[in-house]
């Protein structure tokens, strides 16, 4: 799931980019695209922390998880 936000915060700071280059001259809207970034950014290194803290939790969640899962989908 952290990789499936952080593909999203990929996006959002792709965008970013993309507006820096087609009005860097509007300081307003840089300064909103400047938040944007900084906040995204934080995000993606939250889902890396949140990501490493479920590792630490243990497999044995995700493996009884798979189990349950696992005869419904190959059903």
């Amino acid at each position: 799931m952290a990789d499936d936000f952080k593909n999203i915060l990929t996006v959002v700071l792709g965008a970013c980019s993309l507006i820096d280059k087609d009005d860097p001259a509007n300081a307003e809207l840089m300064q909103y695209v400047a938040l944007i970034r900084s906040s995204a950014e934080r995000a993606a290194v939250l889902a890396d922390s949140l990501a490493a803290a479920g590792n630490m939790q243990g497999s044995e969640t995700a493996n009884s998880t798979i189990g349950r899962i696992q005869p419904k989908v190959t059903s």
